[in-house]
């Protein structure tokens, strides 16, 4: 109850809560371990393993960065391939996978059927052909040819998903570029008189005045106002502070 109105109370006595939720309520002992961040992670663990609490412990070895260790304990103690694809696709490691497969070719021998719930469970998340090509021949898998079906449309289908996904993305890119492009060709509009933001003396931005002076004014899309001696000493050169990060960027790209 405490825990549930707030985790961080009674932290000095969470290492003696987790021997307490081992022995009395294991099955809540998962959920405190993951509300907890005062727990001595190796501790914790001995005392998971002494009371064979298996999820506990993958969870424990997973957060210490065992990741290997953690999956074979799916793979051999719990039995779940459901639970070890998922393990496998939570950490984005592509040598958990070769683990994974390893290990389960290897549990086959004496469960033919783990193998077979492999074939179901992991067709999204990798090439079918990785894991066929490393099927023992002689090795029986129960209903074997209807999973291989389902494997390899399981896989076109994530294909599909993603290549249709990856052109959506890029339509989106070409959009967001095309409006990019047209907001930074439009004028930027700037008092008749500012300020040279490196001088400090004014400038003269009017119409006639930009037009007769064109290449001593610099204006930013920032509305911040230069003149091109002053930004090519200050800004670019690096003999002062850019204004703003707007100034600083588009007069990096003026000097390239």
């Amino acid at each position: 109850e405490l825990m549930k109105k707030d985790p961080h109370i009674g932290s000095d006595y969470h290492e003696e809560q987790v021997v307490l939720y081992a022995k009395y309520k294991p099955e809540l002992l998962l959920n405190f371990l993951r509300q907890s961040q005062y727990i001595p992670l190796e501790r914790a663990f001995k005392v998971c393993k002494g009371s064979e609490l298996h999820e506990c412990m993958v969870f424990l070895l997973e957060k210490m960065g065992n990741t290997r260790e953690a999956l074979d304990l799916i793979i051999r103690k719990i039995g779940s391939v459901r639970k070890a694809v998922a393990f496998a696709q939570e950490q984005a490691d592509e040598e958990l996978w070769d683990d994974l497969i390893s290990k389960s070719i290897e549990k086959s021998k004496v469960e033919p059927q783990f193998l077979g719930e492999l074939l179901e469970h992991i067709g999204g998340h990798i090439k079918p052909a990785k894991l066929i090509s490393r099927i023992p021949e002689n090795l029986a898998i129960p209903r074997l040819r209807d999973r291989l079906v389902k494997i390899i449309t399981d896989y076109n289908l994530q294909t599909s998903l993603r290549s249709g996904c990856a052109r959506i993305l890029r339509n989106d890119c070409v959009d967001l570029m095309e409006r990019l492009v047209k907001n930074n060709r439009r004028g930027a509009h700037v008092a008749g008189a500012a300020e040279c933001m490196t001088c400090r003396t004014m400038v003269n931005v009017s119409s006639r005045g930009a037009r007769s002076t064109d290449d001593g004014v610099v204006v930013f899309f920032c509305g911040h106002v230069y003149h091109r001696a002053c930004l090519a000493q200050s800004v670019v050169g690096g003999g002062g502070v850019a204004v703003c990060v707007v100034c600083r960027a588009q007069a990096a790209s003026i000097k390239k």
